[in-house]
């Protein structure tokens, strides 16, 4: 009974050997994972929205090349788009969703987003999203602010591309 107890402890159970190859599939799967790397862009962001929101005055009101610094960690990132300004971001893999003055009423939902990807090792694309709609009462005061055309809901976009500086 000796002998066999000890040649059983010598040798590894496939319980174990399944354990480790499973340990061992997953590094290698979690290693695969881009991770992006931040840093100061210059960004070139589009002068009008396009999109079905009928706007007043379709500017975007951006300066048309911007430098903004993106600084991922795990899975949020903050973007400074200026000197001032501070936006906290959720980031999957290597696309980012970032909350830019989003606001909502019983009747009013305003979404302004900032919605992009990690290009490659030195690029950044997306677009600024603005969503609009208009619960019962209360469209006129959307309609005043954005453009009397409106139809809701609505949404418009403006491209943006940048290089790492």
């Amino acid at each position: 009974m000796r002998v066999l107890a000890l040649l059983l402890s010598a040798c590894s159970s496939p319980v174990e050997d399944a354990a480790t190859d499973t340990a061992t599939d997953t590094t290698a799967d979690t290693a695969a994972i881009p991770t992006p790397a931040g840093g100061a862009f210059v960004v070139e962001v589009a002068e009008a929205w396009s999109g079905d929101c009928e706007f007043t005055d379709d500017a975007t009101g951006q300066a048309p090349e911007q430098e903004w610094t993106l600084a991922p960690d795990g899975d949020h990132m903050v973007l400074y788009p200026d000197f001032w300004s501070v936006l906290t971001c959720t980031l999957s893999g290597l696309a980012f969703d970032c909350d830019d003055g989003s606001w909502a009423t019983s009747r009013i939902d305003v979404s302004r987003r900032i919605q992009g990807s990690f290009s490659g090792a030195d690029g950044v694309d997306g677009e600024l999203v603005v969503a609009l709609d208009c619960k019962k009462d209360g469209c006129d005061q959307l309609q005043s602010a954005y453009g009397r055309h409106l139809e809701f809901p609505c949404t418009s976009t403006a491209p943006f591309s940048g290089v790492r500086r």
